[in-house]
């Protein structure tokens, strides 16, 4: 009596790795954002912040939905649109938020400075966030 034997299985598709693939992430591991997105994201409203930050720079929303998740880094025309709207205050400060040069020391307290005296001319105006 011959016994059947049972054909080898087929190996496995091999995990994917991080030397092929350059967006691999190992995990659950969440981008990094950048501190001048974490400011902006702070000041913008919570529902619609990606639509919100569109229409302020006339970026396209897929743009501006991959730099307020991490997914992207803001470049030079993205930081300048930011610059021209309310979002400027948190720019600069996202943008020298390490510095250790005196200049930059100094400049970082200016702008905290003048965004609290918007928060007060806001509360002495009523308006409420």
């Amino acid at each position: 009596m011959t016994r059947l034997v049972a054909k080898s299985r087929v190996q496995a598709k091999p995990a994917p790795s991080d030397s092929r693939n350059q967006n691999f992430r190992v995990g659950n591991q969440t981008p990094q954002i950048s501190a001048v997105m974490q400011k902006v994201k702070g000041s913008l409203p919570r529902p619609n912040s990606a639509e919100t930050l569109e229409f302020l720079t006339n970026g396209s929303l897929s743009t501006c939905q991959k730099l307020l998740s991490g997914h992207a880094v803001e470049n030079g025309d993205m930081l300048r649109s930011m610059c021209r709207t309310h979002l400027a205050v948190d720019v600069v400060l996202g943008l020298v938020e390490d510095a250790t040069d005196p200049v930059a020391v100094r400049l970082r307290k200016l702008v905290k400075r003048l965004k609290h005296e918007i928060e007060i001319e806001k509360l002495d105006a009523g308006v409420e966030e």
